[in-house]
């Protein structure tokens, strides 16, 4: 194979790197004229190192960026552990057969003076971070202390010494990899200690269509050690198994016949499950389903607490018009079964280790049958201790919840129902409308507006004699029918009626008409329902919420995700719709032993000058990490760039001594540079990029030491559609997010519309934005972001 230089990612610890060298090699000896360029990426797994891997929960921790560069073609293909891969990675990339595979052993290894497993002392400390090997190990030996330990495998022997262990478990096939075999002190046994799914295997992993790399990772592909490894994955994907939940499975392969031992259990650890079977090599997926299933049998039979299913009411769309409960049960799930008009920003409440299923219905569009969806209940409420069924609305109110509830019922399910909001009453208050009203009508009716084949069972002869407010839910198909059956059951073609759609949100559309007119409307978008009755009326007098004066404005907040929320609330809560895009991410610098320095001789500085929130947090976080507070800055002039960075300061007990007018670099130096002398001494905490102003104007007059505590990063985008299509504004609060977001335009060749208006923070943003050529811009007068807001306000007329 001789063509362009193939770039393959890896991780960039040691064994990564080792593993990648070990494939490349072996691709030369099949292709020795092909030339292969190695490329290391930073996974999030690689940046989390004090946080144990069950804690975190995330799918792809140690995968996701390196698939990323897959998907964008930074990269030709990519070797991973195969035992850090999901069972189900991203969609357009496909896995080659494997390599010949390591051994797929644990190993121990222990102090000096230790031999074996059998000597371990009483009460021995064994660190590991992984609750397969924990609770198998337990089964064993039940007195020993476990000490959750991460890094890679050279940091994890050395805790040996450096945590006072007696002995870590690790994988067999990393050490071999690594030529540390010498250090092993036993292997254990498959029988005692069953390996991680794939574990000793590594995962060569390309994009779909890429026949070229496809054929030439083939070429060092191992047949038997393949199938034994799919049917192990399919064991891990069937169980739906990760991080916070003991697995183990181990595929052997003798004439034909293929053997799977597999371990599972529950989150503590009280109960592990072994289940073993035998089929055919041809077959191996169904072998690893075969064995889940029985697996998952074994535990639903034996469980006597099963958990407790929640049905939520999500509310009508606003996400802050859920329950207190309804937010308490989110927070606090293992699983949130969710359908299609569940707001995002309800989903996010939901912990990161939970698992999400969407469920969601559109007309004639089902993602999952209502049968299924309720038996689904059922089976997580046996796997999961805390179950939510995230439903739009409140979950009875033509919401299908009762169903749902009788088979739970049936199968001796505890369950509870967290009311909603219903649309009907939160729909027409955010539309100006009162459901009822004294002296107008005293009562209201709710009716389904979706007719099975077509055909209505309602008695229009009865309903067209209530003198109430009627309500028709999910009536776009039939609101036609239903006004023209009223007329022809005896209601006044003049009484008012109207149709709100996707009410108490920004995208809110309010009809009204007369029930003899309403056949005149077209093109109402989903969800929406239709109302009949007099208080129809007040609409006029009494509509407010599209009054907002931000209402349907379509803003993009491009922000770190950390700090973008106070600006979110503050747009949605002036009625505007805010996306989220964040162009920066806040990484911090590992600080050596001179900038550690800072910490520990604060006597020698007269003043700290903070110029921003990000600066505050780490410097007071580092503070506290050398055992010292805000007491160690009593003697200090602090000062604070703006409101914002001196408000983060009170949060540590410290008011700011001076605040610039202008909260700008120039502003701080026209503020001090009649207030610091030939004595003093300045300390800057500030970001790794920022700019050098302060330095190169006061290091003339005075001594300034800067300490670079952060630095900005551009996060990894993952953008569906058209992100920038409709947009009214984008803000921007630092020249690094325009810069970040330039660069992903120029990279994904898009281009704002030109009605779009820019919102900057302040001259250096703006300046920023002008370098890149972009103009229809607009500075907030006070570089915050309430003078943002106040900016955004003064300007929406003039500028849409």
């Amino acid at each position: 194979m001789n063509h362009k230089t193939i770039k393959v990612g890896t991780r960039g610890s040691n064994l990564a790197v080792t593993q990648t060298s070990w494939v490349i090699e072996t691709l030369k000896n099949r292709f020795p004229d092909t030339e292969i360029e190695m490329k290391i990426i930073v996974t999030k797994g690689d940046e989390i190192q004090d946080i144990p891997l069950d804690k975190i929960g995330d799918k792809g921790l140690f995968t996701a960026a390196i698939e990323a560069q897959l998907l964008n073609g930074d990269i030709d293909f990519a070797v991973h552990s195969m035992k850090d891969l999901p069972s189900e990675f991203q969609k357009g990339l496909k896995l080659s057969k494997i390599p010949k595979r390591e051994d797929p052993r644990d190993v121990l290894v222990l102090k000096d003076g230790i031999l074996s497993f059998d000597a371990l002392p009483h009460g021995a400390k064994i660190g590991t971070g992984s609750k397969r090997r924990l609770f198998q190990l337990l089964e064993h030996r039940p007195d020993i202390v476990p000490v959750p330990i991460r890094g890679n495998v050279e940091t994890r022997i050395k805790k040996i010494v450096t945590e006072g262990l007696d002995g870590v478990i690790l994988a067999a096939a990393g050490i071999h990899r690594l030529g540390l075999g010498h250090l092993i002190t036993e292997y254990l046994p498959i029988e005692m200690m069953l390996p991680s799914p794939a574990q000793g295997a590594l995962g060569l992993q390309f994009k779909e269509g890429n026949e070229a790399i496809e054929l030439m990772l083939s070429a060092i592909a191992n047949d038997q050690d393949d199938v034994c490894v799919r049917a192990e994955r399919s064991f891990l994907k069937h169980t739906n198994g990760g991080c916070h939940v003991p697995i183990g499975a181990y595929a052997t392969e003798h004439g034909g016949q293929l053997e799977l031992s597999a371990v599972f259990g529950d989150e503590e650890g009280k109960v592990l499950y072994r289940v073993k079977q035998k089929g055919t090599k041809e077959f191996p997926e169904a072998l690893g389903k075969s064995v889940a299933k029985e697996m998952m049998n074994h535990m639903n039979d034996d469980r006597e607490e099963k958990g407790l299913v929640s049905l939520v009411g999500a509310g009508p769309g606003d996400p802050k018009l859920i329950t207190v409960k309804g937010m308490e049960r989110l927070k606090a799930c293992d699983v949130v079964v969710y359908d299609r008009l569940s707001s995002p920003l309800l989903l996010d409440l939901v912990p990161q280790h939970a698992k999400r299923i969407y469920v969601g219905k559109a007309a004639a569009n089902h993602a999952m049958p209502q049968e299924e969806i309720n038996q689904l209940l059922v089976d997580l409420a046996l796997k999961y201790k805390n179950v939510v069924r995230l439903k739009g609305g409140d979950p009875y109110v033509f919401g299908r919840g009762g169903e749902e509830v009788l088979k739970l019922k049936e199968h001796q399910i505890p369950f509870e129902v967290v009311p909603g909001i219903t649309s009907p009453i939160a729909g027409l208050s955010y539309a100006g409308i009162p459901i009822t009203h004294r002296g107008i009508v005293t009562s209201f009716h709710v009716f389904t507006g979706q007719f099975k084949d077509g055909e209505s069972h309602i008695d229009y002869d009865a309903v067209s004699r209530l003198d109430g407010t009627l309500v028709f839910l999910m009536s776009i198909a039939n609101f036609k029918n239903i006004s023209k059956a009223l007329i022809d059951a005896g209601k006044s073609p003049l009484t008012p009626a109207a149709i709100v759609s996707s009410g108490t949100t920004q995208r809110q559309k309010v009809m009204t008409s007369t029930l003899g007119q309403v056949h005149e409307f077209e093109d109402i978008p989903s969800p929406a329902f239709f109302a009949v009755g007099e208080v129809i009326g007040l609409r006029e007098e009494l509509s407010w919420f599209e009054k907002l004066p931000l209402f349907s404005k379509q803003i993009l907040v491009t922000r770190a995700t950390k700090q973008s929320s106070t600006l979110t609330e503050k747009l949605v809560a002036l009625g505007a719709e805010v996306a989220a895009l964040p162009m920066i991410e806040i990484k911090r610098v590992q600080l050596d032993d001179t900038q550690l320095q800072v910490f520990s001789n604060l006597a020698s500085y007269s003043h700290i000058w903070f110029t921003s929130e990000n600066a505050v947090q780490i410097f007071f976080e580092t503070l506290q990490s050398h055992g010292k507070d805000s007491r160690a800055l009593s003697d200090k002039k602090i000062l604070a760039i703006g409101p914002a960075t001196a408000k983060a300061l009170m949060a540590y007990g410290i008011k700011a001594d001076h605040i610039p007018s202008q909260y700008t670099q120039e502003g701080i130096i026209a503020l001090m540079s009649t207030e610091v002398s030939n004595k003093s001494h300045i300390l800057l905490p500030v970001a790794k990029d920022a700019r050098e102003e302060l330095e190169h104007y006061f290091e003339k007059s005075c001594q300034v030491t800067r300490v670079n505590l952060y630095h900005t990063v551009m996060p990894e985008v993952h953008v569906k559609g058209k992100p920038l299509e409709g947009l009214d504004f984008i803000t921007f609060t630092s020249a690094s997010t325009v810069n970040h977001f330039h660069e992903m335009l120029v990279k994904n060749g898009w281009h704002l519309a030109k009605n779009t208006k820019l919102l900057s923070i302040g001259p250096i943003t703006t300046e920023t934005l002008v370098k890149h050529g972009y103009d229809n811009i607009i500075t907030a007068q006070s570089h915050t972001i309430d003078g943002m807001i106040t900016c955004l306000q003064g300007v929406k007329d003039e500028a849409l």
